[in-house]
């Protein structure tokens, strides 16, 4: 079967793919943008982990004209990849973790480690929003939404109620996956701290009333629970 694992830049995605990916029956690609996932072999679950919607969008595919834009800095939030969601849901049996992360928390990792403008970033988690909760609405049968906050505080837990998502026993070897982080090698532990670090240091600094803010609290009143 086939294992998508999306959600925006900077919400953890690739901290869930490391962890999922230790599993042995699992082959896991991480930000591929080939569609490399049809070459895997020899693995239960062939999966892929990537960002929305830098990297996949549901509609839109990456062109020479259009990475040529995004390095010249037009077209920041443009796809890099040259297949779209539509294409990966053509892929029989297939599977798709959604990531959500606090707005707070996502806009100022993409400001600081991403080094991008703050309305970029917005638009970033905006677009991320829109595309799960689609995913949620016309793919509910494919689509199972998880929670960073909840992964940090609870990685037990939930690997265990996503692998039984994804078809696999658990293994305690998941949760040793931040240690291979090809991404963003070098950490020691989970850091719990990250889940709503921006709230606890700063204060809630977003409109609640706004519409991708309605799409978030849909998104985790739907979320798996760990």
């Amino acid at each position: 079967m086939y294992l998508l694992i999306v959600g925006a830049p900077r919400s953890g995605t690739t901290l869930l793919a490391s962890m999922i990916g230790m599993h042995t029956d699992v082959a896991m690609l991480i930000e591929d943008r080939w569609f490399s996932i049809k070459k895997l072999t020899g693995k239960k679950v062939l999966a892929n982990k990537l960002c929305i919607p830098i990297q996949l969008d549901f509609t839109k595919r990456a062109t020479y004209f259009t990475r040529l834009m995004k390095k010249l800095g037009w077209y920041q939030n443009y796809p890099a990849s040259k297949y779209n969601m539509e294409d990966y849901l053509q892929l029989e049996g297939l599977k798709i973790i959604a990531l959500i992360r606090d707005k707070d928390d996502v806009v100022n990792s993409i400001m600081k480690r991403g080094r991008k403008e703050k309305m970029i970033a917005e638009k970033r988690w905006k677009m991320a929003m829109q595309i799960m909760h689609r995913l949620n609405t016309e793919h509910a049968e494919k689509t199972v939404t998880v929670s960073y906050e909840d992964l940090v505080s609870e990685p037990e837990r939930l690997l265990k109620k996503l692998s039984y998502f994804i078809g696999i026993d658990f293994q305690p070897r998941m949760l040793e996956g931040y240690k291979h982080n090809i991404l963003y090698p070098g950490e020691s532990s989970i850091d719990k701290s990250r889940a709503f670090r921006s709230k606890a240091l700063n204060g809630n600094g977003f409109d609640k009333a706004s519409k991708s803010n309605e799409l978030y609290d849909s998104l985790m009143g739907l979320r798996m629970n760990p």
